[in-house]
């Protein structure tokens, strides 16, 4: 019960925080939904790109239309049709959104039960929603009570993790040892750097990495190409600007034309075009001459491709870097020289190189993580002003009793309007002030020289999921606490202790409101609204020519893993801390996670197309940053159990602390450190005769799932002999990597394709690609015909197949018609790769 106005204004203001922020964000998440439900069918593109933008084997069957007929589709979808469409990582991903969900569902039932009636009934009798936290228990005997529970969370976490992580392995290496993957040019390829100059050239290199297991089936010796890599760019700009003004001329002809009546007949012949129409620019803007853009852009590409004809015939004369990619004739081979030599990374696929990272020598890249690792660490402190001032805002009906000028503001407001201030504001300004933070810590990321687009996204990982531990759970946690102390702390100062005890626990209504403001953004996850208001604002104003129709028309969206494993992993955090402190977070923790199950679940079947695979490594690094979250519950509840003098249930506490670090120590160092987890152990690889080098496979472990892979050998050898080729057939027989922990009914990893591999896989882009195609749109009067023929004429590959310009005036473009331009744009001829290697010793 109240004992006076002020603590009444204050359970009024701190009820219409909670109701607040739990109507306005039902409101929100509703709306979202069913917009989506309404507008889904209205843009395949946008919600089901995956129906048909992909390759046959993993497209996804198109969703049945209706209210809600979406989500049977989404939830009822086999795991190993998860992991064929979203990848290892996808389905590893939201294998830890469903184990949030579940362990807090189940929390919720003992938290709801038991531990907020111990808090409630018979105590304090705080006001409010101060009533339901451990802040209200008088009673020092019911503190046993919460660590006790503590244990039993602690305990399920770590189980289940354990089993988590046992399941990631398993999968793991039934990923890395299917057939079409042991064969591929990922698997039997690594990446070597800090080479010797002595060392550095193809015979040596060879020689030095024959004695593994199949020997070296080629080596890619890497350059630095920067001119002919600014050239190459310089020229598909000019490509861009060339087929910009041919798509604007004809717009322009075509208007004419039925502006002026004359016949499609009377102007088929390009000489009667008038020159009025044809585009023009200055040479120098402002004050240049004026020229015939077309031609001028046709001019400057022929000399490019001139120019970079010449410079590709003298490929050896670019200066070599310290770093080789070394293809295997085996996967074996690839897999004992990666855990055995010089620094290296295996499992690396060609989207995932940064290429202009490759020049960076070892001693820079450790002085720009320094640089990167110091700016991260100052962005974290200077981020502490802002958000103990969002704080301050949710504890508004606190800071007015020390705050004097405060208080006429506070008096004059309804405790319904002050409570939307404090719940809703509060959690919307700590989400704006996080919206533009991924963006500066990638390119730090990015700064620190990594050579792998996925070792970008784990080092954001890491960088995010600190900023928010420390500036969204730690300062806000303290700050609500001390705010919320302050005023009794300056009436009488010898209540520090009590009032922090207190009152500490009080910063749990903040973090109610957050958690209710994720509901939403479930909701807008599944809507795609960023994309879509793209897409559309794209179509409408930004996109002009085929080429960009197309890009448009079939680019698939990702997700940036550095930035969506980090926000998951601290609301699981803020849960487990406040799940003793305040029960009422565990049910909405539950909603948090399920809402976004099923909404990622959806688009990763459906929307998402991931580039860069891992094969599942994202959830090692998710999981030891959920280590600090259970450290955090258990420091936190020991400090709690100190400051409200029940020091045995404090020490209970200690102890528990030390087994979960001792517990977390050994399985970091089982699963994380263990070599099975990165690499594959040598049961897995198979048997080496010495003698031969060549690898025998052990049938306890594979099934004979790839028929001309394997050939019957001497029985004094073995049963089967490796030696994979692209050429091979895969059955759909799975392989079988079980041991006796393992049910064989569980989810299993399904053969894919065998991908294509080249000769020029490993070579820099900009070292082969090709003279890349113009892309003109057919029109009603075939001025086109003439316009392609003057620009094969020029040199340059030209082409109308596929798009059009309608009645209307508007281009289309048929995507199953369209040219191919990315294939077309990389040569697959053998003669780059003869060039690239000849004289690699000069």
């Amino acid at each position: 019960m109240t004992t006076n106005a002020t603590e009444q204004v204050t359970t009024s203001s701190a009820t219409s925080t909670l109701i607040s922020a739990l109507i306005f964000n039902t409101a929100i998440t509703a709306a979202a939904f069913i917009t989506f439900d309404l507008i889904r069918k209205r843009s395949t593109k946008i919600f089901e790109p995956k129906t048909y933008l992909v390759p046959e084997r993993k497209r996804a069957p198109p969703v049945p239309s209706g209210f809600l007929k979406w989500l049977k589709p989404a939830l009822m979808a086999s795991d190993e049709e998860l992991i064929l469409r979203a990848g290892l990582d996808g389905y590893m991903f939201l294998r830890v959104i469903r184990f949030f969900m579940i362990l807090f569902a189940s929390f919720s039932i003992l938290g709801i039960g038991l531990i907020l009636p111990l808090n409630y009934i018979n105590q304090y009798d705080k006001p409010g929603l101060e009533s339901f936290t451990i802040g209200n228990v008088k009673d020092r005997e019911r503190l046993y009570v919460h660590v006790i529970t503590c244990y039993i969370f602690t305990a399920a976490i770590l189980y289940t993790m354990y089993r988590e992580y046992y399941l990631y392995v398993r999968l793991r290496h039934e990923s890395l040892t299917t057939p079409e993957h042991r064969i591929s040019a990922r698997a039997t390829t690594i990446l070597v750097v800090g080479i010797p100059e002595q060392l550095n050239n193809e015979e040596d290199l060879t020689n030095l990495f024959s004695v593994f297991p199949g020997g070296v089936k080629r080596v890619w010796i890497n350059r630095e190409p920067s001119r002919l890599v600014d050239l190459t760019v310089k020229r598909m700009n000019l490509i861009h600007k060339l087929e910009c003004a041919e798509t604007d001329f004809l717009l322009k002809y075509l208007k004419n034309l039925a502006k002026d009546g004359e016949s499609e007949q009377d102007v088929e012949d390009g000489n009667k075009v008038p020159a009025s129409l044809r585009p023009i620019h200055r040479t120098i803007p402002l004050i240049g001459k004026k020229v015939d853009s077309i031609e001028t852009y046709r001019e400057e590409i022929q000399k490019l491709n001139g120019e970079i004809n010449e410079w590709r015939q003298k490929i050896n004369s670019f200066k070599k870097l310290k770093s080789a990619f070394i293809q295997f004739n085996d996967y074996v081979g690839a897999q004992l020289a990666a855990t055995l030599t010089i620094p290296r990374l295996t499992e690396i696929s060609r989207e995932d190189v940064i290429w202009e990272n490759l020049n960076i020598p070892r001693i820079q890249r450790a002085f720009r993580k320094v640089v990167s690792t110091s700016v991260t660490t100052a962005l974290i402190i200077l981020w502490i002003i802002p958000v103990l001032f969002v704080a301050s805002i949710s504890t508004l009906s606190q800071l007015e009793k020390v705050i004097p000028f405060l208080t006429p503001l506070v008096n004059k407001l309804p405790a319904a309007a002050i409570g939307i201030i404090q719940g809703i504001l509060p959690a919307i300004g700590l989400a704006i002030l996080m919206m533009n933070l991924p963006v500066i810590l990638r390119a730090l990321s990015k700064f620190e020289g990594f050579v792998r687009h996925s070792a970008v996204s784990l080092s954001l990982q890491e960088k995010y999921f600190f900023f928010l531990l420390i500036n969204v759970l730690l300062v806000t946690t303290s700050a609500n606490g001390a705010f919320q102390a302050l005023p009794e702390i300056i009436r009488n100062p010898t209540s520090i202790v009590s009032s922090l005890a207190q009152n500490l626990p009080l910063a749990s209504t903040f973090f109610l409101t957050y958690v209710l403001l994720s509901l939403s953004a479930a909701a807008f996850e599944t809507l795609q609204i960023g994309t879509l208001a793209m897409y559309l604002l794209s179509k409408i104003l930004l996109v002009k020519t085929p080429r960009q129709i197309l890009q448009l028309e079939t680019s698939l969206t990702s997700k940036d893993w550095g930035v969506t494993f980090p926000p998951h992993i601290l609301m699981a955090s803020i849960g487990l801390v406040y799940s003793v402190i305040q029960p009422l977070i565990l049910p909405l923790a539950t909603l948090h996670f399920a809402l976004f199950y099923v909404a990622y679940r959806y688009n990763f079947l459906y929307v998402y197309e991931q580039v860069q695979e891992t094969n599942g490594v994202l959830f090692l690094h998710a999981m030891k940053q959920f280590y600090w979250g259970i450290l955090i519950f258990q420091l936190t509840m020991i400090g709690l159990m100190f400051l409200n003098e029940a020091f045995v249930a404090g020490v209970l506490s200690v102890i528990l602390f030390v087994i979960t670090l001792g517990v977390i120590l050994g399985m970091r160092n089982h699963f994380s450190h263990n070599p099975k987890a990165e690499f594959l152990p040598v049961d897995l690889m198979g048997i080496i005769d010495i003698k031969t080098r060549k690898v025998i496979i052990d049938t306890e472990h594979f099934t004979k799932s790839i028929s001309t892979v394997t050939e019957e050998v001497d029985d004094e050898k073995a049963d089967h002999e490796f030696i994979g080729s692209t050429s091979k057939q895969v059955s759909e027989k799975p392989t079988e990597v079980y041991d006796e922990d393992t049910d064989q009914n569980e989810v299993h990893i399904k053969h894919g394709e065998l991908e294509k591999e080249s000769a020029n896989t490993y070579i820099h882009p900009a070292l082969i690609v090709n003279n890349p195609i113009v892309w003109i749109p057919e029109d009603s009067a075939e001025v086109y015909i003439e316009e392609v023929r003057t620009c094969r004429e020029s040199g340059l590959n030209a082409t109308s197949r596929g798009a059009t310009i309608s009645e209307n005036y508007k281009i289309k473009v048929d995507i199953t018609e369209a040219p191919n331009l990315k294939d077309e744009l990389y040569a697959e001829s053998s003669d780059i790769m003869l060039k690239y290697t000849a004289n690699v010793t000069d």
